[in-house]
């Protein structure tokens, strides 16, 4: 591979998976969809009424039938209205 090529490549390459997640904040429980992931962990989740998020983990508990990860959501890519109905905070 050409050195130009290289430089642009990615250091990590994005994977598509189709992996089911449920998302879970405060008093809200939804089902959505984990799309895309790297190994630097942004991952892109899709939520039912249009919601696409890009989120980066900030910790991962490993459990005996499953994994827990938390999420800080750095991008709302779709569904801006519908993510803040979900999420509403007050605004003083």
């Amino acid at each position: 591979m050409g050195e130009n090529k290289k430089q642009f490549k990615r250091e990590f390459p994005r994977r598509h998976v189709y992996i089911p997640c449920r998302l879970a904040w405060q008093d809200h429980r939804v089902s959505g969809t984990t799309v895309d992931v790297s190994y630097m962990g942004v991952a892109v989740i899709h939520i039912a009424g249009g919601i696409v998020l890009r989120a980066l983990p900030v910790y991962v508990q490993h459990r005996l039938d499953s994994q827990r990860a938390g999420f800080k959501v750095m991008h709302i890519e779709s569904g801006d209205l519908e993510w803040g109905k979900l999420c509403y905070v007050p605004q003083w």
